[in-house]
């Protein structure tokens, strides 16, 4: 059988990364495409198999959300990622589902590494998917520093002040970083899971939509670096920090003329620039639908 030995780039875009490098994947007789919706594998053999997970990738920190595919899981069966197991397991109490899916967080991993999905029966029978979950790298800035972030929030609209939103993400240490919505105060997070999931209260803000940033305990921006426009719920917008004219003249003085040039005079005032929009930054919306 002819076996490819080449690799293929693939290029995984994740809005607000600051940097983004290629994942590079073997191609061992096969192509494995990460952010496919699933792994598709024919499921009409009877008796037990694990088939599928899916999303097939995840941050390194863990604690995301994937479901587990295939037949014949009982009451019992586990799921690991490599040799950690995962948690918060939950299978379809009945219905079309039921034996065939089983719902849970993804344990922590070493970036850049894929990892077997090993499902196990009460009975100790046992079903791998190889190297079926890859581990990405956390998010750095452009100085190589490692950031805080979320590429998801439950929810994302509707949001009233006082309501609990959950973040999903990387590096997302309560002991080193707290949020902000809009111009409001920062508010602190909650582990949920590790550094991985965490939740805030919402503060209090008129209707509208706000983006996300994060801080350090002291204030200091972590992420993202670029303050952006969320196209409503909050005038984002920046002063280019040009000094306001004062209207006075230059005068003359009468001592000597030093040689020295004049540069030019007043420096004018430049108008405020529209801000980029917020594809770069989780945008959350209060009182209505994004």
């Amino acid at each position: 059988m002819l076996k490819p030995a080449f690799s293929v780039a693939l290029l995984r875009y994740v809005a607000g990364w600051p940097t983004v490098a290629p994942l590079e994947v073997n191609m061992r007789g096969r192509i494995l495409l990460l952010g496919l919706a699933t792994l598709s594998t024919s499921c009409n053999t009877a008796g037990f198999a694990a088939v599928s997970i899916r999303p097939v990738y995840g941050f390194e920190d863990g604690c995301n959300p994937v479901t587990v595919y295939g037949h014949g899981f009982d009451d019992g069966t586990t799921v690991s990622i490599g040799d950690n197991p995962m948690t918060n397991l939950v299978q379809p109490d009945g219905g079309f589902d039921q034996g065939f899916r089983i719902d849970g967080n993804v344990p922590a991993g070493s970036a850049g590494t894929f990892a077997d999905v090993n499902v196990t029966t009460a009975a100790g029978e046992k079903s791998t998917i190889p190297e079926g979950y890859y581990y990405l790298a956390c998010p750095t800035t452009v100085l190589g520093e490692v950031a805080p972030y979320a590429d998801g929030a439950t929810p994302t609209d509707g949001i009233a002040s006082g309501m609990t939103i959950v973040l999903s993400g990387c590096n997302l240490d309560p002991a080193s970083v707290q949020v902000q919505l809009g111009s409001a105060a920062p508010v602190p997070i909650t582990s949920v899971c590790g550094t991985g999931e965490v939740s805030f209260v919402a503060p209090d803000l008129a209707d509208g939509s706000y983006a996300l940033t994060f801080l350090d305990t002291s204030g200091n921006v972590l992420y993202p670096t670029t303050p952006c426009e969320t196209g409503g719920g909050g005038g984002d917008t920046a002063d280019t920090g040009a000094p306001a004219d004062t209207g006075t003249s230059d005068t003359d003085t009468a001592t000597a003329d030093t040689g020295v040039s004049e540069t030019g005079g007043d420096t004018a005032d430049t108008a405020d620039t529209a801000l980029p929009p917020c594809d770069s930054q989780l945008v959350l919306t209060y009182g209505g639908a994004q």
